[in-house]
């Protein structure tokens, strides 16, 4: 349930499908952020389909009685969540976290010494080492 108001004393009630935030086979699960500049409102959140959960955000430029999905890019590093939006004196302003490859952890020369708690990865004769015979992963 979606509730707008224009100057917060009376609020009218909709569903997502009504105000054109879920498609078919789609159920808006939260509006986490929002945002306004001007007549632009931004609201960004979760949307569950069939084929899993997503973020989402939509544009309404009429005080919330429709709304328009946006295409905010999901390029150039950026992951595919919606981490917050806002707006400054150039406009508005999506956020997505960077995209990150995962770091190989290995245990400290201490761990080894004392029993090896956690996991320990030895290289074997096939693994470069760097200088001092530390495995270059």
């Amino acid at each position: 349930m979606i509730w707008t108001s224009r100057d917060g004393l009376t609020w009218q009630r909709a569903t997502a499908a009504q105000l054109g935030l879920a498609g078919p086979g789609e159920t808006v699960q939260s509006i986490s952020y929002v945002t306004s500049r001007g007549n632009a409102t931004v609201i960004s959140g979760a949307v569950t389909a069939r084929t899993g959960t997503y973020s989402a955000a939509w544009l309404s430029t009429n005080g919330g009685t429709a709304w328009t999905r946006l295409k905010i890019p999901a390029d150039h590093g950026a992951g595919t969540t919606i981490s917050g939006v806002a707006s400054d004196g150039s406009g508005l302003i999506a956020v997505r976290p960077g995209r990150t490859r995962p770091v190989r952890r290995t245990a400290s020369p201490t761990s080894r010494r004392t029993g090896g708690r956690g996991s320990t990865r030895r290289p074997s004769s096939r693994t470069r080492t760097r200088a001092g015979g530390r495995p270059a992963w």
